[in-house]
């Protein structure tokens, strides 16, 4: 990991709050459930940039569970209306 300053940022893992090498991130996926994935990098300088990964792990013999995603627009137009998309 690089940035405009730095060649080798520092970086962490978590999973599910706990620290992962990032070699070495494991999920249980005999267990149904959300994880989460969190990917955190830092410069000399204090500043830092994290990423999140969400997997889910659905248990194929139960019912199947309806996904609905939502979807953000933003505009500066101040008569516009939106509406979500079910």
């Amino acid at each position: 990991v690089t940035d405009n300053v730095d060649t080798n940022l520092g970086y962490s893992v978590t999973v599910d709050g706990v620290a992962a090498a990032i070699d070495a991130i494991t999920i249980d996926t005999s267990v149904a459930g959300m994880h989460t994935i969190v990917y955190t990098a830092t410069d000399t300088a204090g500043n830092t940039a994290s990423a999140e990964r969400i997997v889910n792990v659905y248990d194929p013999n139960t019912a199947t569970t309806e996904t609905t995603t939502l979807q953000t627009a933003t505009t500066t137009d101040s008569s516009a209306t939106t509406t979500p998309a079910i």
